[in-house]
């Protein structure tokens, strides 16, 4: 019971009166114009016929520009049977805004994705039969680079066979201008599950801007990073592979060689399981607040110059660990380890490492060393870290070379050694101290000749700026007070002049004076370079001494 008008016939109409969605026809409905609504405000009644008539003239870019598309409106059968390649590629180069159906797809063929589009996957379900070699979606080659790209999802899942689920490149000469990079792409809420995929995203050459949250992706890899990948964002995200056999969670490497490495990466807030994380080529990596269920390796540079400036800070480290590898050669980290709790797990650093810093951490349950650090490597702190009874040991520095290691304030609670060095290291409150924080040794009793060297002589490890004393009590017999022996100290042991011996006697020049048959000390030290000290007594009297029972020589670090 509406009233019609025709364009011509236009009048005061009903409030009630609707417009008509825009029809499958629009020529057909264009001739026999339908009723219309009057608008309160905005065109006047005399113009709103021929207003009408110009938008609705051009609904088929109207449904483009202010709408969106689905594959649907381009032949996709959604059945799961059909192939609807074809109808979702035309979709996509039609469109900026395509949204799918809750409809089973099935892509045959690698889908590529200009710039400018937002695509929503929905509650859709797609099937890839793209076979080993082709990825299911790509974004950009190596001679034309795409940006401005969003891939939204609320319910899909993406399965089937692919090299991988999402590809993106960036074309060869990106060091000439950003505009080179594949840029300024966003991921939300991507589920991405099947073992024939090789790998859910593979970032290629060059990519940057990119920001993936509140994905899950369950494939043999999970992300693999080649090339300068720069400015990427990952949050809350779950990453699962499908294997632990030759698989990674993460790949960041690079082959490209010079200066052409990653940059300004952060994985955060994410669950990352199985397959290792193995970092190289890069410059400025953040990773906080995971639990990460699988190894860490950050490794030399592949081909670039960086694999640098990282943080692991926060997160829960089950079964995997950290190791620093330099690939028997050496490398500078300049790396942090904060705050983590490793949980079966241990923190290595091959030979020749360099700058890395491990503080306030946990280490439960594992049976090795908790930190192991290897030959030549050098300027290491490890710092208020605690241990369970599990392990082997707290940390072990190993080999004689190296220089710059620090270990303070390590409690653990096993029966082997809390630190065990075998060079010099600073050492500061270590518990239980055993023989790292004192070292002592008897002095041999029986008759020394002149200028003999008294038995047996103490060695300890002394690195730059360590401090202590120097202790001792020698009983000697048959000689007059006033006989000298000399304290032989290695060089970089540095020891104060003026200071007096509880037996009264001065101390100059390191010798001591026999007071009463006995000459005790205790002499402050200061270490100026790390050295293997070799620290003993030396007769310097002009004839024979009697050294008795119970004398001794010791170290006590006072770091």
């Amino acid at each position: 019971n509406k009233p019609t008008y025709t364009a011509s016939e236009v009048g005061a109409l009903p409030a009630s009166t609707v417009i008509p969605i825009i029809p499958t026809n629009v020529s057909a409905f264009l001739n026999d114009v339908g009723y219309y609504i009057k608008p309160t405000i905005g065109i006047p009644k005399t113009d709103l016929a021929s207003s009408i008539q110009e938008s609705l003239s051009k609904a088929d870019t109207a449904i483009q520009r202010t709408s969106y598309a689905t594959p649907e409106m381009y032949g996709a059968v959604g059945d799961g049977v059909a192939d609807d390649t074809a109808a979702i590629q035309a979709a996509i180069n039609n469109n900026t805004n395509i949204v799918f159906d809750s409809a089973n797809y099935k892509i045959t063929d690698t889908i590529v994705v200009p710039s400018q589009r937002r695509i929503d996957f929905m509650s859709s379900k797609i099937v890839a039969d793209c076979g080993t070699t082709k990825p299911l979606f790509r974004v950009g080659n190596n001679t034309t680079a795409s940006e401005n790209i969003s891939f939204v999802a609320s319910g899909s899942i993406i399965s089937g066979t692919a090299s991988a689920a999402f590809y993106f490149e960036g074309t060869d000469d990106f060091s000439i201008s950003p505009r080179n990079y594949s840029r300024c792409i966003r991921m939300d809420g991507i589920h991405i599950s099947d073992a024939n995929f090789e790998t859910s995203l593979y970032f290629k050459t060059a990519v940057r801007q990119l920001f993936i949250q509140n994905c899950f992706f369950y494939s043999k890899n999970g992300v693999i990073a080649d090339g300068k990948i720069v400015e990427t964002m990952f949050d809350n995200n779950i990453i699962y592979c499908t294997s632990s056999e030759n698989t990674h969670s993460f790949k960041i490497t690079s082959d490209l060689g010079s200066n052409k490495y990653s940059e300004g990466w952060t994985i955060s807030n994410c669950t990352i399981d199985v397959g290792e994380i193995y970092v190289s080529d890069i410059f400025v990596l953040e990773m906080t607040n995971n639990y990460i269920g699988s190894k860490i390796t950050l490794s030399k540079p592949k081909t670039t110059t960086h694999t640098e400036e990282i943080l692991i800070s926060g997160n829960i480290l089950h079964r995997g660990g950290i190791k620093f590898n330099s690939q028997s050669g050496s490398f500078s980290f300049n790396s942090v380890v904060n705050g983590n709790v490793f949980v079966y797990s241990s923190c290595y650093f091959s030979q020749g490492i360099y700058n890395v810093t491990v503080s306030n951490c946990a280490f439960y349950g594992g049976t090795d060393w908790g930190i192991i650090i290897g030959v030549n490597s050098s300027y290491i702190s490890c710092t208020n870290l605690r241990f369970s009874e599990t392990y082997a040991g707290g940390v072990i520095v190993q080999g004689s070379t190296g220089t710059g290691i620090y270990v303070t304030d390590i409690n653990y609670k096993g029966t082997g050694d809390a630190v065990y060095i075998s060079r010099p290291v600073y050492l500061s409150s270590i518990i239980p101290p055993k023989n790292l924080m004192n070292k002592y040794t008897d002095i041999v009793s029986k008759t020394y000749s002149a200028d003999e060297a008294l038995a047996n002589t103490l060695t300890s490890y002394m690195a730059t700026g360590e401090r202590g004393y120097i202790n001792g009590y020698i009983s000697v017999s048959n000689v007059p007070d006033g006989t000298t022996l000399q304290i032989t100290l290695s060089d970089g042991i540095d020891v104060p002049h003026g200071v007096t011996q509880s037996t009264g006697s001065g101390w100059s020049a390191q010798y001591i004076e026999v007071r009463n048959g006995n000459a005790s000390f205790q002499i402050p030290y200061v270490c100026t370079k790390d050295v293997i000290a070799q620290i003993g007594i030396k007769n310097t009297s002009t004839g024979s001494i009697s050294v008795g029972y119970h004398s001794w020589i010791s170290i006590t670090k006072n770091n």
